[in-house]
């Protein structure tokens, strides 16, 4: 193999990992894209959990949320349907 064949063959590589590295992570480019992601029984786990004297970080450990969704929920009073993308 050739210098150059093996440089495009390095670039590929390298291209194809941050194409998938991109889209493993869209959703940390749209801040809201976990809270839509949270259901009606979500919600309601997270709000009951809270009532009955949990910690955020409890209940994101145990529901597998991050914790900010978690506090973000906690500030809903109550669940909303999440808008769809027509």
């Amino acid at each position: 193999m050739e210098v150059g064949d093996r440089l495009t063959e390095e670039m590929l590589e390298t291209a194809r990992r941050a194409v998938s590295s991109a889209l493993a992570t869209v959703a940390g480019l749209n801040p809201d894209t976990e809270d839509s992601l949270i259901g009606q029984q979500q919600w309601q786990a997270i709000h009951e959990r809270h009532a009955a004297g949990q910690g955020v970080s409890k209940i994101a450990r145990e529901l597998e949320l991050d914790r900010k969704t978690v506090r973000s929920n906690l500030r809903q009073s109550a669940w909303v349907l999440p808008p769809t993308e027509n």
